[in-house]
């Protein structure tokens, strides 16, 4: 049986991680301990499996804005630019006549 690599990868790319497993972690425990296929298994689960053509390009920076996206640091900046924002407006409209 031959094996489509590009079929994989296509399928592999198309699906979201929630918790990734790798194929092979039964067979590891039984020709070494638990500790070092747990080891094994963890360093092959980091390995990301990126799609062919144009898509990769877009793939990989939607990664990257989803981890910056998600650090504390973005938060803290956008609840400071909201501040700024409310401060800001507040300010235009101080002192306007009852008119207004």
């Amino acid at each position: 049986m031959e094996i489509n690599n590009k079929q994989v990868r296509k399928y592999d790319a198309s699906k979201k991680r929630k918790t990734p497993t790798w194929s092979g972690q039964d067979v590891l425990q039984d020709s070494i301990n638990i500790e070092q296929s747990q080891q094994i298994i963890n360093q092959l689960n980091n390995i990301r499996v990126w799609p062919t053509g144009l898509h990769t390009l877009f793939k990989r920076l939607r990664v990257l804005m989803r981890m910056k996206v998600r650090h504390p640091v973005f938060d803290y900046l956008f609840t400071f630019i909201v501040v700024c924002n409310t401060v800001t407006l507040s300010l235009d409209s101080y002192g306007a006549s009852d008119e207004l």
